[in-house]
């Protein structure tokens, strides 16, 4: 589930970004990219821990009639991306 918050908070706080104005939109931007900051951490130190941590992979169906799923996982070249915006 780790890796659905990191791909879906953002979209979520640009989301509120749209409805806010001035002062308190710099401030919930800055808190909203702390946050982000702080699951990224999580998720690092989970993937250090235990690299077959089950919270680093995400699997659902999507479309059944189909076959199509959604599948995210984490994996030590996968945090490159978050690390490196730290």
């Amino acid at each position: 589930m780790i890796p659905v918050a990191l791909i879906a908070f953002p979209f979520l706080a640009g989301f509120l970004l749209l409805f806010t104005k001035g002062e308190s939109a710099k401030k919930i931007a800055f808190a909203a990219s702390l946050v982000e900051f702080a699951i990224a951490v999580f998720a690092f130190t989970q993937l250090k821990q235990n690299p077959a941590n089950p919270d680093l992979v995400f699997n659902a169906v999507w479309i059944k009639t189909i076959g199509v799923n959604f599948s995210v996982s984490m994996d030590g070249i996968s945090m490159l991306g978050p690390t490196t915006c730290m």
